[in-house]
Order: structure tokens, then C-alpha cells, then sequence
């Protein structure tokens, strides 16, 4: 179910008028008080009253799912509970309301698990706002003339804040360039998220001061043969905390190695409690004609049949059509990287249809296990050739691609060979033709004007956000580089993406892969359990012997899907009209002698350099509807009608 919140916080009680009516057009949209608390310094607000609890000095707004229930429970110990029902049956929220009673504010930062949350001492004149380690759920503020607006929804804080919308040159590079560099930033000035594991406090006159109460590290490696059962143990623990009521949670199933090890699970008998029997886990997935590429339907069968699982399956029979794409811009508000949008979304609004709540979702699998590719890389600068040279065969075998010439471009790039000695030169001889043939004239930054490129830096702030998060930046570390794919700040905008579209149809999505001790755990895997005999994830693989049928369990591929986006693409810029707008709307942004070069390579090019373009030609045809969309979306703030 979907619940929203937000607080509007004033220094005194004059000032933020135009923030203080919109606050009361919240209040009027529904008509249960305990929906709504006003404090001299703090209005608070959410969209359903089990989002707001009270005790005589502490009021604690916003959406929490806890990981560490039990840990909590025991803190609080066996005479706190609610009178009549037992501390078992005490909702998420009002355990840490009471948890904070008990320890005061610092108690938010000893929960785990999905929370964006909002604590207001009233006697002591105090704002507490946490948000969880990974950014599961979004929060927002944005500051101004002795006020701060906080809320869960970007439009929400947009609203409450009042200002016109403006949007940030930095953001809208950026994104169009394809890269994150700041975890803070929206596409709005004004208005900024705060970063996950951060909390923030406030008090009456004071500026908010924001700091970090976790941070993901690096910890040592386990024994390779203790990989596997230990992941198999944290992932079927991780799914059990957040496998919910049958009746009321779905799972997300594409026929993938991750959806399907979450399916499993959801039904594993650990995943129910003892003596009880549980529905059939109802499994959600999208099936298309056999004659498509992309069509998994026999994974998804197989799937179902061996966890009995009863599915509900969504028949595609065209893909996303150009008419479709205003609706995902006014669902999102927002700059959307995620072209799978278009199609995905009515997932959600078809497992709301068939009366769930929330959906388990595989999300993340890549990022939390690793592929662990880079390990090449390692076995080349570690001088490991006939390992790398095993490696690669196996992978060669398994993928159908050739061995001899990435095994030299490995070398070339990251074999220790001595500077002037005749193998040295022999391999980059080669090398270099090896490189020379990959060139592209596809790199991404070229598509922008180039006037537009300087006057923001955009190479220079490519290169410092690489050099901060890319996993590829400095030497071959596999270890290193899984730390920071979870870390960068790509993660938390997927996040917030996925959240608006579920929001949208009522449904909280549940992403059991970013479990904290399960992400923890699989940092410790050692590169070699990640990728072994040509296998990537390997340690996931092993860890799901028995519990999926073994051609899911060892696919070696996933679906691809760019076909599909390139001839959305293709139909939208077929029409002169919607050529013409966009470009009205980017003339100033994008290079249109290269944005049209693309198109016709998209149409007629060579397969591999069409398919590079693909995404970045979705995402400005995005940021065109989207700077379109802005006009009316100011009409609106200028009304009060954002929200």
C-alpha cells in the first residue's frame, strides 16, 4: 500500500505562508486528524494515520520494514508491548517509536531493513530524520527562508516547498552523459535527497546538519568452500523476513538466476512458520510469442512448476509504443535512465489488480553477488596466464564467444610483462589492433553540443565521478570494484525510479538482495567464487543446488531487451512531429548532426555499434518529453496543484 508523508518545519511562527496553506490543502485531502499534527515548529503530515504514531512527548512519522525485528524486540524488552496483544503483534513502527522512548533519537540508527523515518521530540524541540543504508525508500528536503520541507515523494516536496521548478544544468548532463556523480542532488535546484545510512537533525533557528551513521566497508575474505551454504543460508533468511502475508505479497518472476532464487525461497519451508500451512506464492510475470528473443516463458514454467507456484502471467503482445511515454514521465517527475519503464510498470498494476500489496523482487542480484568479471583482470596483472587462459576457455564454451582475441586484449591491457622484451611487443602489436578495432564513434558524450559540453564541464566531471565510483577506475581489484557497484550513486537513484512507478499503483516493492548482512556477506566471497570455470556468480549458482530446476539454475544468459527499446525509439522519432519537438527542446543540449547520425545508424548500422546508441537516444528523447512536461508541471506549482 502506498503512504506518503511529509513535515514542514519553520524557525518561527511567522513566515512560509505560501508553504503553510499548501500544508492545510494536505490536511483537507483526508479527513482523519490522526493523519495530521501541528506543533508550534513542526507540521507533520502523512497520507494514512498508520504512518503517524504518538506518545505524550515523541511523534514518529514515515514507512519502516524492519530487518532486525527480534534484535529490537529484545532491546525493548518483555514489559513494553501493547497492552492486550503481546510485543509480537506490535507494528514495525510503533516498536521503534517505543525502542526510541526507551534510548531516545539514536535508537533510529540501530535499525535495519527499509525506513525512511521522521522523529519530533516536542518537549525538547528536536527533528530526527533517518534514512536507511541502502536508500531503499526515498526522502526529500529541500530548505529556505527559516523553513525545511521533508517528504517521501519528490512532487510532494516540490509542492510543500513552493518554488518554481528549475532545472539543474549539472543533473541534466550528467544524465544524459550516463553517468551519477552525487548522491544529494535532484534534477530540481532547491530541492535534494538525503543520502542513505544518514540522518539528520534540526532544531528551531539552526541550520540541518546531516551526517552518516553506517558505512559499507570492506571485510576479509571467507574460505571459498564456506561461500556457497553461507549465502544460501543469509539469502533464504533475508527472503523469510520479508516474505509477509501470502495473500497480500507476490514475487516478481522473469525467469532470471535472481527472481527465481527469490521465488524458491519464498516458498522454502523455513520461509513459513512452523504448523502453518501457506497459500502458494502467486508469482507475476510477462510472457511474449515464442518467436520473440526475449520471450523466457519456458523458464518461467519451469520455474513455477518446480516451487508450485501459482502464477498470474501478463501476455505482451507488442512492445512499448511511443504514446506510452507520457504517462511514465508523469508517474516518474523526475529523469528516468530505466526505458524497461515503459513495459515494467504494468507489473505492478496488475499484481495491485489480483489484490496485493507489496512484491518480492529480484532486483540487485547483479550488483550484490557480482559477476565477478574483473577477475580477468586480476589473473592478467597477477602474471596468472594459464588461469586466465582456463578462465576464458570456459567462459568461451559456455557464451559461444571466441577466447584467443580477449585473452590477448587482457594481456595487452594488464599483463606485468617486461617493458622491452620481445613478448611485451609481440602482444601489443596486437593489442592495439585489437583496441583499434573496437573504436566506436559511439562515445556518449559526443552526442552533446559541444558549446553545452564545455560550459558544463561534463568530461571533467565524468572522469572525477569515475574516478569515484566507476569499478573499472585504478588497478584490477574484483574485491574492490564489487564495493563500489553497491556504493555508487546509480544504486539509490534505481531505487527511487522503482519506487515511484510501484507507488503509483499502490505496491510496495521489497528487494530482498539488499539484506545489510547478506550485501556484508557477499563482499567476504573471494573473486574466484564469483567467477570459476567460465561460470560468473557461481557462489549463487551452487548456493540454489536443489531448490531450482538446473537450466535455470545454470543459464548462462539473461534476456535482452534492446531490440524492443530501439524500435520504441525507432516508432517515436519516425514522427515528424515528435521530431520536431524535440528538437525545439534540445537544440541548446544535444548535438542534433550526431543525434540524428545515430538515428540512422540505429536503423541501418552495423547490430553492435545500433545497439550502443540505444540508450542514450531513449534517454534524450526522455529529458525532451520531460523538459516539455516542466511547463505545465510549473503551471501547476504556480496553482498550488502539484500534488
Amino acid at each position: 500500500m502506498r503512504v506518503d508523508f511529509a513535515l514542514l518545519a519553520l524557525s518561527g511562527s511567522t513566515g512560509a505562508v505560501e508553504s503553510r496553506r499548501r500544508f492545510d490543502l494536505l490536511q483537507a485531502q483526508g479527513s482523519d486528524p490522526a493523519c495530521c499534527v501541528r506543533d508550534p515548529h513542526l507540521w507533520l503530515w502523512a497520507s494514512d494515520a498508520s504512518a503517524l504514531k504518538q506518545t505524550e512527548a515523541l511523534t514518529l512519522c514515515g514507512h519502516v520494514r524492519l530487518d532486525n525485528r527480534a534484535e529490537l524486540l529484545a532491546d525493548l524488552g518483555p514489559d513494553q508491548g501493547v497492552e492486550g496483544t503481546g510485543s509480537d503483534a506490535l507494528p514495525d513502527l510503533d516498536l521503534v517509536l517505543q525502542l526510541c522512548a526507551k534510548r531516545g533519537p539514536e535508537a533510529l540508527t540501530r535499525i535495519s531493513g527499509s525506513f525512511g523515518l521522521a522523529l519530533w521530540q516536542g518537549d525538547s524541540a528536536c527533528l530526527t530524520v533517518v534514512r536507511d543504508h541502502f536508500g531503499i525508500c526515498p526522502l526529500y528536503l529541500g530548505a529556505q527562508d527559516g523553513q525545511l520541507v521533508i517528504a517521501s515523494d519528490l512532487r510532494l516536496a516540490a509542492h510543500l516547498d513552493a518554488r518554481p521548478l528549475v532545472a539543474r544544468a549539472d543533473t541534466v548532463s550528467a544524465y544524459l552523459a550516463g553517468f551519477e556523480e552525487s548522491e544529494t542532488r535532484t534534477v530540481y535546484a532547491g530541492l535534494d535527497r538525503l543520502p542513505r545510512a544518514h540522518v539528520l537533525t534540526w532544531r528551531p533557528g539552526s541550520t540541518p546538519q546531516t551526517q552518516r551513521y553506517w558505512q559499507l566497508v570492506m571485510p576479509e575474505p571467507m574460505p571459498l568452500p564456506d561461500a556457497a551454504p553461507a549465502l544460501r543460508a543469509a539469502l533464504q533468511r533475508a527472503v523469510a523476513l520479508r516474505r509477509g502475508d501470502p495473500a497480500k505479497t507476490g514475487c516478481m518472476l522473469s525467469g532470471g538466476l535472481d527472481s527465481s532464487s527469490i521465488a524458491a525461497l519464498a516458498t522454502a519451508p523455513a520461509s513459513a512458520p512452523a504448523a502453518t500451512a501457506r497459500k502458494p506464492l502467486r508469482s507475476f510475470s510477462f510472457v511474449y510469442n515464442k518467436s520473440d528473443s526475449f520471450d523466457e516463458s519456458p523458464f518461467i514454467a519451469e520455474v513455477n512448476q518446480h516451487i508450485g507456484a501459482d502464477p498470474v502471467l501478463i501476455h505482451i503482445e507488442r512492445g512499448p509504443q511511443p504514446e506510452d511515454l507520457p504517462q511514465l514521465v508523469e508517474e516518474q517527475f523526475d529523469l528516468c535512465p530505466a526505458p524497461g519503464l515503459l513495459k515494467s510498470r504494468r507489473i505492478y498494476a496488475e499484481a495491485r489488480a489480483q489484490g496485493m500489496e507489496a512484491l518480492l523482487d529480484g532486483h540487485g542480484g547483479d550488483e550484490v553477488i557480482s559477476h565477478g568479471y574483473l577477475r580477468l583482470a586480476e589473473l592478467a596483472s597477477q602474471g596468472a596466464y594459464l588461469t586466465l587462459w582456463r578462465e576464458m576457455r570456459g567462459a568461451a564454451r559456455i557464451y559461444g564467444e571466441p577466447v584467443l582475441e580477449p585473452y590477448l586484449a587482457y594481456l595487452y591491457r594488464h599483463a606485468p610483462l617486461r617493458r622491452r622484451s620481445v613478448r611485451r611487443r609481440a602482444i601489443g602489436w596486437i593489442g592495439r589492433r585489437i583496441e583499434g578495432g573496437r573504436t566506436s564513434n559511439t562515445n556518449t558524450l559526443a552526442l552533446l553540443h559541444p558549446e553545452y559540453r564545455a560550459a558544463q564541464d561534463v568530461d571533467g566531471r565524468k572522469e572525477r565521478a569515475d574516478e569515484a565510483f566507476s569499478p573499472s577506475y585504478g588497478p584490477p581489484d574484483e574485491r574492490r570494484a564489487h564495493l563500489r557497484t553497491i556504493s555508487a550513486p546509480v544504486m539509490v537513484r534505481a531505487f527511487e525510479v522503482l519506487h515511484r512507478s510501484a507507488a503509483a499503483q499502490g505496491i510496495e516493492p521489497i528487494y530482498p538482495f539488499f539484506d545489510r548482512a547478506l550485501v556484508e556477506l557477499c563482499l567476504r566471497v573471494p573473486p574466484e567464487g564469483k567467477l570459476r570455470g567460465g561460470w560468473s556468480r557461481r557462489v549463487l549458482r551452487e548456493a540454489m543446488a536443489g531448490s531450482l530446476p538446473p537450466r535455470v539454475q545454470w543459464r548462462p544468459d539473461k534476456a535482452n531487451f534492446n531490440t524492443e527499446v530501439a524500435g520504441f525509439v525507432l516508432a517515436y522519432l519516425d514522427d515528424p512531429d515528435r521530431a520536431r519537438r524535440i528538437e525545439q527542446r534540445l537544440q541548446a543540449i544535444v548535438d542534433l548532426s550526431v543525434f540524428w547520425d545515430w538515428y540512422a545508424l540505429m536503423r541501418n548500422g552495423p547490430s553492435k555499434e545500433s545497439a550502443a546508441v540505444v540508450q542514450v537516444l531513449w534517454q534524450a528523447i526522455y529529458l525532451a518529453a520531460w523538459l516539455e512536461r516542466l511547463d505545465h508541471w510549473n503551471a501547476c506549482q504556480r496553482e498550488g496543484t502539484l500534488w
